[in-house]
C-alpha cells in the first residue's frame, strides 16, 4: 500500500534526529496526539519498510560502513581521557566515554535500546548482590528429611 503525503513527511522528518514524536511535530500533527501516532505510525510495516529504505541510500550516499565506525568507537572506549583529549584538541568527558562503551554494546548484543543488559549466553543469571542465584536450581534445594549440614 502506497505511502500517503503526510507519511512519506514523517519518514522523512524522522530521519533528520531518529525521534517519532518531533518528526511527527514537524509533519504536521498537533502536540497533543504526535506522540500517539508517531508511535503508530512507527508500527505501519509501509512505513518501517520505507525508513529502512531511506536509511540505507543514506548510508550508500555517506559510503559509510560499521566496519569504519566500530574502531573509532573502540578507540574513544578505550582510551584515557586525557590522552583522547590530546590527540582530538577538543576535551573529551565521561559522557564520550560512556556513550561509545553503550553503543559497543549495543552493537554487540550486549545492551538492547531499552536499556536491559541480557545475561551472557550459557551463563547464570545473577539476581541479588552478593551473586546468588536469581532463583534456586531445583538441584540446590534440600530435600524433605534431609539435613544440609551432615
Amino acid at each position: 500500500m502506497p505511502l500517503t503525503p503526510k507519511q512519506h513527511c514523517i519518514v522523512t522528518e524522522y530521519l533528520v534526529d531518529l525521534n517519532a514524536t518531533q518528526a511527527a511535530l514537524r509533519a504536521g500533527y498537533s502536540a497533543r496526539t504526535a506522540p500517539q501516532q508517531s508511535s503508530r505510525l512507527l508500527k505501519n510495516v509501509d512505513v518501517q519498510a520505507a525508513i529502512a529504505t531511506k536509511q540505507t541510500h543514506q548510508l550508500k550516499a555517506l559510503e559509510v560502513r560499521i566496519e569504519d565506525v566500530l574502531p573509532d568507537l573502540k578507540a574513544i572506549a578505550l582510551t584515557d581521557l586525557h590522552v583522547l583529549s590530546e590527540q582530538s584538541g577538543v576535551p573529551a568527558r565521561w559522557a564520550d566515554k560512556l556513550k561509545a562503551l553503550e553503543l559497543l554494546m549495543k552493537h554487540l548484543g550486549l545492551r538492547s535500546g531499552d536499556g536491559h543488559i541480557p545475561h551472557a549466553p550459557g551463563g547464570r543469571r545473577r539476581g541479588r548482590a552478593g551473586g546468588q542465584p536469581a532463583t534456586t536450581p531445583r538441584w540446590w534445594r534440600p530435600r524433605r528429611g534431609v539435613s544440609v549440614l551432615r
